[in-house]
């Protein structure tokens, strides 16, 4: 199993599913929770601790002085080479795996909140929510000139680069949407060579 570098913090990371991943940043305070062993933690796990799963934060954390050692020599640093190189493939891995499965899961979970008419729940202190997101693209059919010759005769050069800026006009669509127009709406130019689709995405905070 994965450990803790060295005074950073055992707290596990958000990415931990069924294999533990350290958060891993500078431990700043010792931290009691229901276990019997108190943890190093550093200050956002420490708050979210103490925040949402009743812990205490028992002190500061302190390296422990210890004698200066001599550096690896020989074959003992490769030995150590190896290992630090087996423990960064596990964790890659594990990581590729829980991104993989969270890729997976996200759809069923969207379909979940659609159904149900509701756009976050919380469990266990985090709360996974409905992220809304508007992003433009050419119609079916419509070539990238087209789509360009559109938009600059909508008084848009500024999202043609000569390809058309998919991010920057997609963030000015949203910022129409926010004030309750679209961007065809705004601009009759881009009917029907301008899309904007409408995404939902899985977040998670805690």
């Amino acid at each position: 199993m994965l450990k803790a570098s060295e005074h950073c913090c055992e707290e596990a990371s958000p990415l931990s599913g069924s294999a533990y991943i350290p958060c891993n940043a500078p431990a700043v305070f010792m931290v009691k929770n229901r276990d019997p062993q108190p943890y190093r933690m550093c200050q956002a796990c420490a708050d979210h601790n103490v925040r949402n799963r009743g812990a205490k934060i028992i002190g500061p954390y302190k390296a422990e002085a210890r004698p200066q050692k001599r550096g690896l020599q020989g074959i003992a640093a490769v030995k150590k080479r190896v290992k630090l190189k087996t423990e960064k493939d596990a964790a890659e891995a594990a990581l590729k795996r829980i991104t993989d499965e969270i890729a997976e899961i996200d759809p069923i979970v969207v379909e979940f909140f659609q159904r149900h008419g509701v756009d976050k729940e919380t469990i266990d202190g985090v709360t996974v929510y409905l992220r809304r997101e508007l992003w433009a693209g050419r119609e079916e059919n419509v070539d990238m000139p087209t789509a360009c010759a559109a938009l600059q005769e909508a008084g848009l050069p500024d999202y043609v680069e000569p390809r058309f800026n998919t991010n920057s006009l997609s963030a000015y669509a949203r910022e129409l949407d926010r004030q309750g127009t679209t961007i065809v709406e705004a601009h009759p130019a881009l009917q029907g060579k301008i899309k904007i689709s409408e995404v939902f995405k899985i977040g998670a905070r805690g």
